[in-house]
């Protein structure tokens, strides 16, 4: 397949749905619209016993179709309306995006559609204004048959449509979803002047308070402008019904995080250099610098908030679990309540031992994100953390914290790199070194360090 931006600046000047298929066609080596039919007759059967097999409101609704004879047509038209209304999809909006125009008389009558050709200067007839939000480019069908994925058919059918949105008056085509958890998405963007690629990473706000940590992420990123910190292109909020979305517009680095590189390395049984170690891992001491002087805390320091750019220059991400570096603690409620907001915004395997049972009177400070450093070389150095296997058995973190990391003697990095991780990782936080110590550390260690090469395990 080519490249979204190739893909889209080959057919952005054709205007109807022939010469358009014939260039999907051209750049797929596929006759996509006979593909579709094939793949829609196949598994006409599997949903028709899905649709009669559904009960509830669901099973009502469709129950209401006129099924199908043996006429093909009409078994693809029954299919072409059920599937959205399996997948809570409005089967009017289904229908909309499957025409080229609703304004065309020619196509007013037909039942189904299957093409969706959509101007750029007519955002009236687009999927944006009906707040639908296409999820992919290609033709799904046959995964959505097998996997019984809950994708949005209707938009999954619009194989050529170029879904835009606006932020800070600039427009932005969608390209595919790159990522989901369970309060935040993330979008690939398509600039519509510049060509570049961006994430839009999209947040949930179910009430004030998500409305106000989106918020804050927001202007966490505004307070930063480092080379090791990721970078905020625009922001707004987007109100839909009763809930609102916080958007955050990012750069898109295609490497990936830290954690997806560390992964590679690990399924081809290789290890990463103690020099591309150390030059990493300065990048992200010096952007975690930039935050302590400011007096914040990351909070959430681990591999896969940590991007690579194709230089291997980290940025720190996803600062929405940031605060103020100091909180003091007064009282037993003060401490629980930090402890409880830990648990929530706080990765296990990479929190501090102190956020863990929080004293009733005590001081907590930017040491934690030393501690979840520590965890971040440990993992660079055996590509795991070191209490992953812990959390994934099921036994005690918070108590595994309190002991003392074990370096495994099959580690092959120099003693000093791992006087360093051990130096770090001071389960009392009075005895962890700040982070301008670990900086200088880590320089003192690539001026002498020799250029260890370990390739295999």
């Amino acid at each position: 397949m080519t490249t979204p931006s190739t893909f889209t600046k080959q057919i952005e000047n054709l205007r109807c749905s022939g010469p358009v298929f014939a260039k999907c066609n051209q750049i797929t080596s596929r006759n996509l619209e006979a593909d579709f039919f094939e793949a829609l007759d196949q598994h006409t059967p599997h949903f028709i016993q899905l649709f009669k097999s559904k009960k509830g409101s669901v099973g009502q609704k469709l129950q209401s179709i006129n099924w199908p004879t043996s006429d093909v047509t009409e078994q693809r038209s029954v299919v072409l309306k059920g599937i959205p209304i399996v997948f809570g999809d409005d089967s009017k909006d289904f229908f909309k995006t499957c025409f080229d125009t609703t304004r065309d008389e020619a196509l007013s009558s037909v039942t189904v559609g299957v093409l969706t050709v959509l101007s750029e200067d007519s955002p009236q007839e687009g999927p944006s204004t009906m707040q639908l939000e296409p999820i992919s480019t290609d033709i799904a069908l046959k995964s959505l048959a097998l996997n019984n994925v809950p994708v949005k058919m209707g938009q999954t059918l619009c194989i050529c449509s170029r879904g835009s949105i606006t932020i800070d008056n600039k427009k932005y085509y969608f390209v595919q979803k790159l990522d989901e958890g369970g309060f935040s998405y993330v979008d690939l963007l398509e600039g519509a002047k510049d060509g570049r690629f961006y994430a839009l990473k999209k947040i949930l706000c179910h009430d004030r308070e998500g409305r106000q940590e989106a918020q804050t992420e927001m202007e966490m990123h505004q307070i930063f402008n480092h080379p090791n910190i990721l970078s905020i292109v625009a922001h707004t909020f987007v109100d839909r019904g009763s809930k609102t979305e916080a958007w955050l517009l990012l750069p898109y680095i295609g490497k990936g995080s830290l954690w997806s590189v560390l992964e590679k390395l690990r399924d081809k049984g290789s290890l990463m250099s103690e020099k591309q170690i150390l030059q990493i891992f300065r990048g992200i001491c010096s952007g975690l610098k930039a935050m302590h002087e400011k007096g914040y805390a990351h909070r959430d320091l681990k591999p896969t908030n940590v991007l690579l750019d194709e230089d291997d220059r980290p940025l720190l991400m996803d600062l929405g679990s940031m605060n103020r570096a100091r909180i003091e603690v007064r009282g037993t409620r003060e401490a629980m309540t930090i402890q409880d907001w830990a648990a929530q915004r706080c990765t296990i395997s990479y929190r501090a031992p102190e956020l863990f049972n929080v004293e009733s009177h005590c001081i907590i400070d930017e040491r934690t994100d030393i501690w979840s450093l520590g965890c971040v070389l440990y993992c660079m150095m055996m590509l795991e953390g070191p209490y992953d296997m812990v959390f994934q058995k099921g036994d005690s973190v918070a108590l595994a914290v309190q002991n003392p990391v074990t370096i495994p003697q099959s580690c092959s990095y120099s003693g000093s790199l791992k006087m360093l991780l051990s130096s770090i990782m001071m389960s009392n936080p009075q005895e962890r070194p700040n982070i301008h110590w670990v900086l200088d550390q880590v320089q003192d260690l690539q001026s002498c360090s020799p250029n260890t090469q370990t390739n295999m395990v």
